[in-house]
């Protein structure tokens, strides 16, 4: 049985190994008024993006440093900034004593919250329909399984259930997977031939929680094996014997042989990308709780286990804000860019961990130690006008990327850090 300790509690031990910069942390911040407003400030401010553009990542140089830059609603962030104000109408629904957002009253924000969430979410349903992208549990989960979830509102779950039979249609017999990207083209690669090359990354794991939660909704027996007969491939295939990951495999669906694995954002092939390594912990947990597949589990300890390991060993300050690839060198002295998208993704990844293992686990201390550092180093000064909750992120430093850029904010990034404050409130844990 879990033991629930308040969460002043619990910081006592980690604070006693921690370095200097987590003591320092104060983890109110998860449920700050600045942080809450953030989101309703952009959400209010924004609306007339709608509805063909989402906040997707806030620039550190040039004329729009500090603002939001907004993507087509095809990008697969998309849904995130709605899943984000979806995560924020969860606490004043469920935990109203954490929700802060100055002269406004509970019933004057809830109904304000509720439409702020419903223009942002409402041109998600459209997407559900897609057929050429393997991110639909990013573009319609976050806000349309919340908005179903807390309002009981018909049309957002038939949009889930839409959207994963969407991202079924993906799936290949021949190759057990679902094929993550069409094509590949950046200053390494031309890959468009979908007959003899078949792309899975690691960054699917995340989107199979559609595929269960649809599949038990329906009672679809066969979206629940599709989502896990690949998280078997991607085992097989993306996690290394030591549970560091591959972020791309290439597969020829007609032999099923792997042409290739590799990195197309991380530093080298053989380096293990942050985000990845973060995707694959949360997948496979999110994939263990609906399987109840010992080797989901064992997959995803080992993958925490070596995320956990590489900030360890690390030496510059702030050690368990991730660098965007763990093997990624310093030149001149100068540590490289950090994501602190990888570590919310992660940290969320190990708080469910931690409750899987019923609460018998080192993987909760580590995930507050994640976030009490990535708040000290890189929560965003209200003042200055930064329009993300948090700094310090890396969409892709890859050398061969068309369009590399670290030291951003990013909408995923805030949605996680919004999450984990969740995350903590259902487990009990404050």
């Amino acid at each position: 049985m879990r033991v629930q300790y308040p969460l002043v509690l619990s910081l006592l031990s980690v604070a006693q190994s921690a370095p200097t910069a987590e003591t320092k942390a104060d983890f109110s911040q998860l449920f700050s008024e600045a942080a809450t407003s953030k989101i309703w400030d952009t959400a209010r401010n924004s609306l007339d993006q709608l509805p063909d553009r989402f906040p997707d990542n806030v620039p550190s140089t040039g004329a729009d440093t500090g603002q939001y830059i907004f993507s087509a609603i095809s990008a697969w962030t998309s849904g995130f900034f709605p899943g984000s104000l979806y995560t924020l109408l969860e606490r004043n629904i469920k935990y109203p004593s954490h929700f802060n957002l100055p002269n406004n009253t509970p019933d004057d924000t809830y109904a304000q919250l509720l439409s702020l969430a419903r223009s942002w979410a409402d041109p998600l349903h459209a997407q559900a329909f897609r057929t050429n992208t393997h991110d639909m549990g990013f573009l319609i989960q976050p806000a349309l399984r919340k908005d179903w979830e807390l309002t009981g509102n018909q049309s957002s779950l038939d949009a889930v259930i839409t959207a994963a039979h969407s991202l079924a249609s993906r799936y290949d017999a021949r190759v057990n997977a679902i094929r993550s990207w069409d094509s590949l083209k950046n200053k390494r690669h031309s890959i468009s031939d979908q007959n003899t090359n078949f792309l899975v990354i690691v960054d699917s794991m995340c989107n199979l929680d559609l595929l269960f939660y649809a599949g038990h909704h329906t009672g679809n027996q066969t979206l629940i094996d599709i989502a896990t007969t690949h998280a078997h491939t991607v085992r097989r295939d993306i996690v290394r014997k030591d549970y560091s990951t591959f972020h791309c495999c290439n597969i020829d669906p007609a032999t099923d042989a792997i042409k290739f694995q590799e990195t197309v954002q991380g530093y080298k092939d053989w380096s293990t990308w942050s985000r990845g390594q973060a995707w694959g912990i949360l997948g496979y947990t999110q994939t263990y709780q609906w399987t109840k597949d010992p080797s989901f589990l064992e997959t995803a300890r080992g993958l925490a286990d070596y995320f956990v390991k590489r900030l360890a060993a690390a030496r510059h300050t702030h050690p368990y804000v991730p660098l965007w690839d763990f093997d990624a060198p310093s030149v001149g002295g100068v540590v490289p860019p950090r994501d602190t998208s990888a570590a919310m993704v992660a940290a969320n990844g190990l708080l469910l961990l931690h409750q899987a293992l019923q609460g018998n686990s080192p993987y909760y201390d580590q995930a507050l130690r994640i976030v009490g550092q990535v708040m000290d180093l890189s929560l965003a000064d209200p003042s200055v006008g930064w329009e993300s909750i948090l700094m310090n992120a890396t969409i892709n430093n890859n050398e061969y990327s068309n369009t590399p850029s670290n030291n951003t904010g990013l909408v995923y990034a805030d949605y996680y850090y919004l999450q984990f404050g969740n995350l903590l409130l259902q487990m009990g844990y404050v």
